[in-house]
């Protein structure tokens, strides 16, 4: 495995028992009642999520480089493969990418980093909503429109 590969794994490691220590604390404290069970580990012979950081990948020719370790280069004789880029993303938008093992397939989840665009505001139209126990959605409006949704009865 690749070092930056396997150093984000044991990140994810620490990360899961810190969040079990944390939820122990708390159990004891009386703030949980389910007791937390400890991480599961991979079964021997059992595969387990990559990740691979945007600083391990390389853009070549419309297609992620995706590194391997010294081991699985000395094994197989490469040292790399490569993955069709998603022609709707940008490379600089990547954070990570991650290769999931499932049902005997291999599946990549593509992470990455959008931009929240600021909605412009209408200030002169606003809507007020109030959720309330007999009406699902009470609305009204400084224009003039009001309306109201039964949550027992959704419109279809």
């Amino acid at each position: 495995m690749y070092s930056q590969a396997a150093q984000q794994t044991l990140r994810g490691v620490a990360e899961a028992f810190k969040s079990y220590k944390e939820l122990s604390h708390k159990y004891a404290k009386g703030e949980l009642t389910d007791r937390p069970q400890l991480p599961k580990y991979r079964k021997k012979g059992g595969m387990a999520v990559i990740n691979h950081p945007k600083q391990a990948l390389k853009l070549e020719l419309g297609k992620v480089k995706l590194p391997l370790g010294r081991k699985v280069k000395a094994a197989f004789k490469i040292d790399s493969f490569f993955l069709d880029f998603p022609s709707n993303l940008e490379f600089k938008e990547i954070r990570e990418i991650r290769i999931l093992p499932r049902n005997g397939c291999f599946y990549v989840e593509w992470v990455y980093e959008l931009k929240a665009a600021q909605p412009q505001l209408y200030k002169a139209k606003v809507l007020g909503i109030d959720h309330g126990v007999d009406n699902w959605l009470s609305c009204v409006s400084n224009v003039g429109i009001s309306f109201i949704i039964d949550g027992k009865h959704p419109p279809l």
